[in-house]
């Protein structure tokens, strides 16, 4: 199944809309998870400086 027939498939918007959606939707999934690699980044980063700084 081509991309264009994926597309097709799921989503009924006419026309431009439909790619719009799509993009829109691409970018609130690639946002989320640039988010969650943030936190996690965060997580064993703070972990990793309080074990190396002795704090734990």
């Amino acid at each position: 199944m081509s991309f264009v027939a994926w597309l097709k498939a799921h989503y009924d918007e006419k026309g431009p809309i439909r790619w719009l959606a799509f993009l829109l939707e691409l970018i609130a999934a690639v946002m989320l998870m640039v988010l969650m690699l943030i936190t996690c980044v965060d997580v064993v980063g703070r972990y990793v400086f309080n074990k190396l700084a002795g704090f734990n």
